[in-house]
């Protein structure tokens, strides 16, 4: 569940300095407003889980980078703090990763798991914001449906790729040789 705790403006120097926040939950700088997240039910577990054993193999294999899970802060601007489900750092860009997280630069892929809580700000600001500064590949896996959706940035916009469905295999413009069927991901 996703909750919007304040209506009061925030930037992430005040976000960071807070010690308000409980260990049961996650919280997320959207649009300078603070968002509590409770933890994502098992699904979504099993869906990242899935999705994160695949694309490490892949990338391991590959040499590609690194990829990680949530949490995970991602600083995009002063006023936004995410902590996407997945993301894949390029090899040659690993030097946007710190002890802090990525405070400069954005990740080549994030891929954001809908809940029914976060399915707004996942499609809505939280999109927009990674296209704004140029995540290179966004995927939304909509687990309600039984579809992945991949957006590509062209001429700084996002173009949806491709989409995959429960007995189809997902077609990455990052990676073309990754085999990850619906079927991998949809139990």
């Amino acid at each position: 569940m996703e909750l919007l705790i304040e209506e009061e403006k925030y930037t992430v120097e005040d976000f960071r300095k807070m010690e308000i926040f409980d260990e049961n939950h996650y919280y997320e700088l959207i649009d300078s407003k603070i968002v509590k997240k409770s933890s994502p039910h098992f699904e979504h577990q099993r869906a990242s889980g899935r999705i994160f054993l695949k694309l490490q193999t892949f990338v391991l294999t590959q040499k590609l980078g690194e990829v990680f899970y949530a949490p995970m802060d991602v600083y995009l601007d002063a006023y936004n703090l995410y902590q996407p489900d997945l993301l894949f750092i390029s090899e040659a860009r690993k030097g946007i990763l710190t002890d802090e997280g990525i405070v400069e630069g954005v990740p080549d892929l994030v891929v954001e798991i809908l809940s029914p809580s976060t399915g707004k700000n996942d499609r809505g600001k939280k999109m927009q914001a990674y296209e704004f500064h140029g995540v290179q590949e966004y995927w939304i896996v909509d687990l309600a449906n039984k579809i992945i959706e991949v957006y590509v940035i062209e001429n700084k916009r996002y173009l949806l790729y491709s989409y995959c469905l429960e007995k189809e295999n997902l077609v990455s413009k990052l990676f073309k040789e990754l085999v990850l069927s619906g079927e991998d991901i949809f139990v």
